[in-house]
């Protein structure tokens, strides 16, 4: 039933709701009640504390934003306080004893001030909304996704996605453990980590991908990632008032949520990725709240992870490098990537083992293999010989060119030396490189080679 209709309901059946419907409705009975039936029903039952309210503002309210829950709060205040019984003051003096306390309070809050009324209102709208009714049907939605492991369904759709998107043995893994670690409320928080997709190249499908695990991973039937989108200053609580999503949502999607210059930001990222829970401050309520929160990001990007993470060892971060993947329509990449969300359901066992034989042990993100490609497609042999006419130069020539200045906190003369070695040999006593020496190497050998990112893929114990 919903609000509308609850305030349409026979008034005698409203009495009934909240008393025994074996009682007769005489003269002696009816006068205990208000005359509206939403305010028998709601002084009857539900407002004696906030996890009632919240019941009943979640069965007949059945809001789908906070600011239908202002607008109940501010509608079921008029109500009570120009019911024509709880208003009389002749009548209101044979009503419940419960009655004539929430007359007294909602009364109150109009006869002050309107404009506290729309406060109070607002406040607690938000503050229901995000405390009690989102996360319960988050909650709820969430469920629909946990089973039991089948490792041979997990297998074959994670070998499907790895041909279609090129992807390695390791990220696919990587794919694995994240899916699997939302989904593992035992696994300790320490061992968090977050997904990074990007890819310099359009058309990659990695923001409609990021939407399709997040949209999946929160339990959505289709990709519906709007509830579950925000920002890093939103996440970080940045302003005063900001209510992460992670505080309802169990995977947030944050797209372009990398950015060059991260030195303010990203110390504070790694240190809420690793925490559990943070404080809200709702408008108008005097105290912080401590919440419980889930802290799993898919953050998507254009940019190489060296540019969104300074320090080589990281290992929060997951990166998986998008390719122009298969043609596929829409309709097949939503079964594709819903059968895997549903199926990468790894023990916490597993987890630990991933985590302590893989991730440990490699370096997540800032890979200087990203940068040193980028620098072999800069350095070319026809870029020196415009740039220096003598038959020899140092690295401080180098250094000097335009375009590495510009990014001279990336292109660090340790990786441009490391490239310049490959690419001429070992400089002499006084620190020259010859360009008679060059190697002209295929660059498509290189990154399939010397530069590609390699790893020692570990033997698992499952």
């Amino acid at each position: 039933m919903k609000y509308e209709e609850l305030k349409e309901l026979d008034r005698n059946k409203a009495i009934k709701m909240v008393t025994d419907e074996e009682v007769e409705i005489n003269t002696f009975v009816s006068n205990q009640f208000p005359y509206y039936s939403d305010v028998i029903i709601f002084g009857g039952h539900f407002w004696r504390t906030n996890e009632l309210i919240a019941k009943f503002i979640d069965e007949y309210v059945q809001p789908k934003k906070e600011e239908d829950i202002s607008d109940f709060l501010q509608e079921i205040a008029h109500r009570i306080s120009t019911d024509p019984t709880l208003s009389n003051k002749d009548l209101i003096k044979n009503v419940n004893i419960d009655y004539s306390i929430i007359f007294d309070q909602y009364n109150r809050l109009i006869r002050n001030s309107p404009n506290k009324l729309i406060d109070w209102a607002e406040g607690n709208g938000t503050f229901f909304w995000f405390e009690h009714i989102l996360p319960k049907r988050r909650d709820a939605q969430f469920q629909k996704i946990k089973k039991e492991l089948d490792q041979a369904k997990l297998d074959k759709i994670s070998s499907r996605i790895k041909n279609i998107y090129k992807f390695s043995e390791k990220e696919i893994l990587y794919l694995q453990y994240f899916c699997s670690q939302v989904k593992c409320d035992e696994l300790d928080v320490s061992l968090n980590t977050f997904l990074y997709l990007w890819s310099k190249e359009k058309r990659t499908g990695k923001t409609t991908i990021s939407e399709y695990i997040c949209s999946f991973l929160n339990g959505e039937t289709t990709r519906n990632v709007k509830p579950h989108k925000s920002d890093l200053k939103t996440e970080l609580q940045l302003d005063k008032f900001s209510k992460p999503k992670a505080i309802t949502s169990r995977c947030t999607f944050m797209d372009e949520g990398g950015f060059f210059d991260m030195s303010k930001t990203y110390d504070k990222l790694k240190e809420i990725i690793t925490s559990n829970s943070c404080e809200i401050e709702y408008k108008f309520k005097n105290s912080k709240r401590v919440k419980n929160c889930y802290r799993n990001y898919i953050i998507s990007s254009n940019h190489d992870p060296i540019y969104f993470v300074k320090d080589e060892d990281e290992r929060r971060m997951l990166s998986i490098h998008f390719n122009l993947p298969e043609q596929m329509s829409f309709p097949e990449l939503e079964k594709i990537w819903k059968e895997f969300v549903l199926e990468c359901n790894l023990p916490v066992e597993q987890l630990y083992e991933i985590y302590n034989n893989l991730i440990m042990p490699n370096s997540q993100a800032g890979e200087s293999q990203y940068i040193k490609l980028e620098l072999l497609d800069l350095l070319t042999f026809e870029k020196i010989n415009n740039f220096i006419e003598d038959s020899h130069f140092s690295l401080t020539n180098i250094m000097n060119l335009p375009e590495i200045v510009k990014q001279k906190e990336i292109f660090t003369r340790k990786l441009v030396k490391e490239v310049l070695i490959s690419l001429y040999g070992e400089p002499d006593t006084k620190q020259r490189f010859f360009k008679s020496k060059r190697v002209h190497y295929d660059l498509t050998d290189i990154q399939d080679d010397k530069y590609d990112i390699q790893y020692d893929k570990p033997e698992l114990p499952f």
